[in-house]
């Protein structure tokens, strides 16, 4: 058995102070080291990692868990007193920083998340919570590229286009509204629909005229992935039998190119409006037309001075003419 010898007391010790204190008799104890701690220090020892490695690898996690806690606070903070089977899927799912551009593992890492907060264990709800019924709906509908694709077509989108009659501020001071503060955002927001990436920007007062023709050129010709089948009339789903379920789509997808194909006049009414109120092609056209009434009145001018010049030949000729008689006259 192993004793634990003590020193003397120091000099001038107060003998009445305890200075240790043993709850018994001194005993032998073995005590064998195992556990969590020593399998993880061994596994570390194996493969040759440190304990400063395993102490960076800790405060690693640390670190990632508070992060974690921190997206959660902020979710928590943006549906409160919301009602949230009126917000967005991404909202509901906490994408509302790249909502659109949301990858697919992006959109699994966050319904994993949220879908704790919603989870009946958590709530104390039914299973049939709307809530969180929504979150597991989300899920699945961006998850899906085609549904993505016609939930976004529809989700937070402003279809609205200038009117078209504008006073656009001109050269000449005239006007009060900005072309391009004007039309750019409403370009831009449509560009999202764009097939073809990337879409030519609007541009400002010092873009080429070559790209401003491009960009034209290529709206002109936009060929837009919008889809219309989201918030389709009649749900496929509920049919009875084959036949119906065909009918059913048959009906939902003509309704759905009735909508492209108004969505393409939109585009197109947009694309007309621009051109027609672009200061930069209005100078290109008010260029031509002066360049023209100038050639015309350089045209005008040379047949007059044609004429002016036929006349004053044909007075001169008639002035030397008279001339010649009268001299002839003088003779006799």
């Amino acid at each position: 058995m192993s004793l634990l010898a003590l020193p003397a007391p120091p000099k001038g010790a107060d003998d009445s102070k305890v200075l240790l204190g043993l709850g018994g008799y001194p005993h032998l104890k073995r005590v064998e080291i195992a556990g969590r701690s020593l399998h993880k220090r061994v596994r570390n020892a194996a493969r040759g990692r440190s304990l400063s490695m395993e102490s960076v690898g800790d405060d690693a996690k640390v670190a990632a868990k508070l992060q974690e806690e921190a997206i959660l606070d902020k979710y928590r903070k943006s549906i409160k007193g919301k009602q949230f089977l009126q917000l967005t899927m991404y909202q509901q799912l906490g994408l509302t920083d790249v909502m659109f551009d949301a990858t697919p593992e992006q959109i699994k890492k966050a319904y994993h998340r949220v879908l704790i907060e919603h989870h009946p264990d958590k709530t104390l709800k039914d299973e049939d919570d709307p809530n969180y019924l929504a979150v597991q709906k989300a899920f699945h509908t961006l998850t899906d590229a085609q549904k993505k694709r016609a939930y976004d077509s529809q989700c937070e989108f402003d279809e609205w286009i200038p009117l078209g009659t504008e006073k656009i501020k001109t050269d000449d001071g005239k006007g009060t509204v900005d072309f391009y503060a004007l039309y750019g955002p409403v370009f831009e927001r449509n560009a999202r629909f764009s097939e073809v990436k990337p879409v030519p920007l609007l541009g400002d007062d010092s873009t080429p005229l070559d790209d401003v023709t491009a960009f034209y050129n290529f709206w002109f010709q936009f060929d837009s992935w919008r889809d219309f089948t989201h918030n389709a009339e009649h749900d496929v789903d509920s049919a009875e039998h084959r036949d119906e379920k065909r009918f059913l789509m048959k009906k939902n997808e003509a309704a759905a190119k009735k909508l492209k194909k108004k969505e393409y006049a939109r585009l197109a009414t947009l694309v007309d409006r621009a051109k027609a109120n672009d200061p930069r092609l209005r100078r290109v056209k008010q260029a031509a037309k002066d360049k023209k009434e100038s050639e015309k009145r350089a045209k005008e001018a040379a047949a007059q001075a044609i004429i002016d010049a036929a006349k004053k030949a044909e007075a001169d000729a008639a002035a030397a003419k008279a001339a010649a008689e009268e001299a002839e006259k003088a003779s006799k």
